[in-house]
């Protein structure tokens, strides 16, 4: 009688039914007409409001530009400047080396070698 019980032990899980009241509503998709700003300002006609916002999107893109150039000349002064850097301290290493063979030969000591 025991064997029997395990034999079908499958779960089986029923999707429970909402009453109606309880099922969730529908929402309903308003169909509201297309809804345009006037461009003009008061006391401004058509013309003079395009000419306003073509001028606006105008200093905006000369203003990012602006500001690409100056990243591109930074970005240019600071790889001289790394340049530069590299080839100072490529500079002081030959200087160094040729004191410290001056020093190791005997040739200058002390306050000799900052000559």
């Amino acid at each position: 009688p025991m064997a029997d019980s395990f034999g079908n032990n499958k779960t089986v899980f029923i999707k429970p039914e909402l009453p109606k009241h309880l099922q969730p509503k529908k929402e309903v998709v308003a169909n509201l007409p297309v809804v345009e700003a006037p461009l003009a300002l008061p006391g401004e006609d058509e013309e003079a409001a395009k000419a306003r916002i073509e001028k606006k999107r105008r200093e905006e893109e000369e203003a990012k530009l602006a500001e690409q150039k100056a990243a591109e000349e930074a970005a240019k002064a600071k790889a001289a400047e790394e340049a530069a850097a590299a080839e100072a301290a490529k500079k002081a290493a030959s200087v160094e080396k040729d004191l410290l063979t001056t020093f190791v030969s005997g040739g200058k000591k002390g306050d000799d070698l900052k000559a």
